[in-house]
């Protein structure tokens, strides 16, 4: 069978893989992802995402040199009203960000890219997401921000966990593009397609 390869550090990314009950490897990687820049959101997503996963076609090549591999990249962008919200720098900002965010509906805009050693193949698509908060409250978002890791999430919040997920009034679009970064209703035609039986 072909190596499945999660180009990806994710936890959350991870833990979805999981859930398929098929083996594969987790191959980090480094890419300058402020390098890669494109006027239009959604294909400089998409860019991210090929980036990341021809990065470890690479590292696999040397790795394993006679296996054929599946590699699977995603990367997600969140916005409100054209502005991007990238991690904040610290958890004042991070109640900046979750106070802006409260405003308005905001989308999450996921990259998605599979490379196939064998087929020889690169395929890259784009999910996009749209999430309203319920109407918090200042001492709502100081406790969540005081009570968690908010400075290693977009936005400063993460819906894979019961606090973030708490927060949200309504999604409209890919569940887990949105909640963990990785769109399994592409992950799973993609590796079928590769001849990986699920």
């Amino acid at each position: 069978m072909k190596k499945i390869i999660l180009a990806s550090q994710s936890v959350q990314r991870r833990l979805l893989m999981e859930t398929l009950g098929l083996p594969f490897e987790v191959m980090p990687t480094h890419v300058d992802e402020k390098a890669i820049t494109h006027a239009d959101a959604q294909m400089r997503a998409q860019l991210v995402a090929r980036a990341k996963a021809a990065t470890v076609m690479e590292l696999f090549k040397q790795k394993y040199p006679e296996r054929e591999a599946v590699i699977i990249a995603a990367d997600t962008f969140g916005f409100l009203d054209d502005q991007e919200f990238e991690k904040p720098a610290s958890k004042e900002e991070a109640i900046e960000m979750l106070t802006k965010l409260t405003s308005g509906t905001s989308i999450a805009i996921t990259g998605f890219c599979v490379i196939d050693t064998a087929l020889d193949t690169t395929e890259m698509s784009v999910v996009v997401t749209k999430m309203r908060f319920r109407d918090l409250s200042a001492s709502e978002i100081s406790k969540y921000v005081q009570e968690n890791d908010v400075t290693s999430w977009s936005g400063g919040f993460s819906p894979a966990y019961d606090a973030g997920a708490a927060l949200i009034d309504s999604i409209e679009g890919s569940l887990t593009s949105f909640s963990h970064g990785l769109p399994m209703e592409l992950v799973v035609p993609a590796l079928r397609k590769a001849g990986i039986e699920i």
